[in-house]
């Protein structure tokens, strides 16, 4: 429990990746792209509400 957080991090982009990688939909790096952008808005709002 200590570090699920950081192991969160790391699991949620490979399962995304694999899942994606399988279905041939999208490519890698648009997906990668995406969960960046995901990422960083979601850490500025986090950031935002925790000083708030």
């Amino acid at each position: 429990m200590r570090h699920y957080g950081l192991t969160v991090v790391f699991i949620t982009p490979m399962t995304l990746l694999l899942a994606e990688s399988a279905l041939g939909t999208v490519a890698l790096e648009q997906l990668v792209q995406a969960r960046l952008v995901d990422i960083a808005l979601g850490s500025l709002i986090g950031f935002l509400a925790g000083w708030l």
